[in-house]
């Protein structure tokens, strides 16, 4: 199976060639029958860190507890979702993967329907032979498999993980339930598969048994125990969150007495559910729309804006943050970093070769001759020397003047 989001080790093991020649059984998922869809009741979806994407699979078994696998949700879930419903979770009991790949999740028992309390999930008493049917319930769907024998494994293997399915689309469900199809109980938790890497062949999964699952749920004053220790998480994740968008950063910037840009930010702010106070504390220079209200799932718009003393401000970038408070219950409380940059708008000052005196440099006029081709007078026609320059006389003298 492909790891869950919680998961930070790889569900998989890979054996050698020593195993190529028990790999002659082809087993593959199928669809379920309608009489299967009994188990949806008892598919669970994981959710972290208070976001609503799925985090992994589990079962849930009634009384308000969940099994999944280690790997899965040892790292610790803010809620589950069942029967489209999200209900706040906590993390009471973890193993480890692969030795004892099981965790369980407590969840809110004031936020839990009747239509849930009713229901239990019982754990098979004794595992079904080789070939018999199997359902695996995972929240991608519902399909049909088989029990597969331990002799497709390695000897080295055989013992620790004989209860296994035929290799189907396990791929991203761990932590799903594998029930017997014919008794209606949980057979197990589907935990890894292992892989032929030399025909790069998935083999078969495996599952932590029922037995082992019922040795791992605490009763009695221990469960008590447990669950006491969980109130006080669940209780505060019950509680709504102030979510304010966008993530960002905010920035300024523009020449000394403005314009800056941009002008303005907007962001907005609103409770991860029901309703909550806030407060908004910003630089001096900056100005908040509103400084404190309400608000609730819708959210409200802020915008914040740039004022007067941004304007009076010497070059230089100035800080240092917008902090926005969750008044009722401190959950959500965050801040934004806040830069404004006020830019020199001064000249640059002269340079040793500006400060040189350029001193100017008269080009002297050529005078542009224009030749004369003929002249003449009123008293008679003159002709020019060979060179066009001078005139002459009706002897071929030059005529210059005096």
């Amino acid at each position: 199976m492909a790891k869950a989001n919680f998961n930070t080790e790889s569900a998989k093991l890979v054996l050698g060639a020593a195993i190529v020649g028990l790999v002659c059984l082809d087993f593959s998922g199928s669809r379920a029958e309608r009489m299967d869809n009994w188990v949806q009741d008892y598919v669970v979806q994981l959710l972290c860190c208070g976001k609503q994407d799925a985090g992994g699979a589990g079962v849930y078994l009634g009384n308000d507890l969940v099994i999944t696998a280690a790997h899965v949700g040892g790292g610790g879930t803010s809620g589950v979702r069942i029967d489209d419903l999200t209900v706040p979770a906590a993390l009471i009991k973890a193993g480890s993967f692969p030795q004892l790949d099981l965790s369980l999740i407590y969840m809110d028992p004031k936020k839990i329907p009747d239509s849930l309390r009713e229901r239990r999930m019982t754990l098979c008493q004794e595992q079904p032979p080789v070939g018999a049917p199997v359902i695996l319930a995972a929240p991608q769907g519902i399909t049909r498999n088989s029990i597969a024998s331990p002799t497709l494994l390695s000897p080295e293997y055989r013992t620790k993980f004989s209860t296994l399915i035929s290799e189907g689309s396990t791929d991203g469900k761990s932590g799903s339930g594998v029930f017997d199809a014919e008794r209606k109980c949980l057979l197990g938790i589907l935990s890894l598969k292992f892989t032929n890497k030399i025909l790069h062949k998935d083999i078969a999964s495996y599952f932590v048994p029922a037995d082992t699952i019922r040795s791992f749920i605490p009763v009695g004053s221990e469960m008590a125990l447990l669950q006491a220790s969980v109130a006080q998480r669940l209780a505060e994740q019950s509680l709504p969150s102030l979510i304010v968008a966008p993530s960002s950063d905010i920035a300024f910037s523009g020449p000394q007495g403005g314009p800056f840009s941009p002008s303005h930010i907007e962001c907005r702010i609103s409770a991860s559910s029901g309703t909550v106070s806030y407060s908004i504390r910003t630089p001096a220079w900056l100005t908040a729309s509103s400084t404190s209200g309400s608000t609730d799932t819708k959210g409200v718009t802020i915008t914040l804006a740039l004022n007067e003393s941004a304007s009076s401000l010497s070059p230089g970038t100035y800080g240092p943050a917008v902090a926005f408070t969750n008044v009722s219950n401190g959950r959500g409380t965050s801040s934004r970093s806040a830069k404004l940059i006020v830019e020199d708008t001064l000249p640059p000052r002269p340079t040793k070769e500006n400060e040189r005196p350029t001193k100017e440099v008269e080009q002297p006029t050529k005078e542009v001759e224009h030749p004369t081709k003929k002249v003449e007078p009123a008293g008679g026609g003159y002709m020019l020397d060979n060179n066009e320059r001078y005139l002459l006389d009706d002897r071929g003298g030059r005529l210059l003047r005096h």
